[in-house]
């Protein structure tokens, strides 16, 4: 009788603990980053800048339900872009895109920065 009891009321108690899902029921208004892996000071030695070539791996998920609508690693390459020549995702608003993004959706992407070269360095090697 007392371990029905004390199960009862665990299970109890545990239905009233938010979830993941209960803790972030609305999606951030602002930008939010979170740094998962910092580089200590004095071990990082570069420096992006306007003109880099930048090699990230990515993940892009919906804040809803956490559903991945796109990878670089689902692709086995990283996504190398130029930063600030605006070739990267800005955000799909009203329109959304397809069946994959709903209109309005917040989006959440997951980055692993692999490189950063300066744009001299990113020049030479595509000589």
């Amino acid at each position: 009788m007392k371990l029905t009891f004390v199960a009862v009321v665990a299970v109890a108690c545990l239905a009233f603990v938010p979830g993941p899902a209960d803790a972030l029921k609305d999606p951030p208004t602002t930008l939010q980053i979170d740094v998962v892996k910092p580089i200590p000071d004095g071990e990082c030695t570069k420096m992006s800048s306007i003109g880099a070539s930048l090699s990230v791996h990515y993940t892009g998920k919906l804040f809803e339900n956490d559903k991945k609508f796109d990878s670089s690693r689902d692709r086995g390459y990283p996504f190398v872009f130029i930063l600030g020549q605006g070739n990267v995702i800005k955000a799909y608003g009203d329109r959304g895109a397809g069946r994959l993004i709903p209109p309005g959706a917040a989006l959440v992407f997951d980055v692993e920065l692999l490189d950063a070269r300066d744009p001299a360095d990113s020049i030479g090697d595509e000589l």
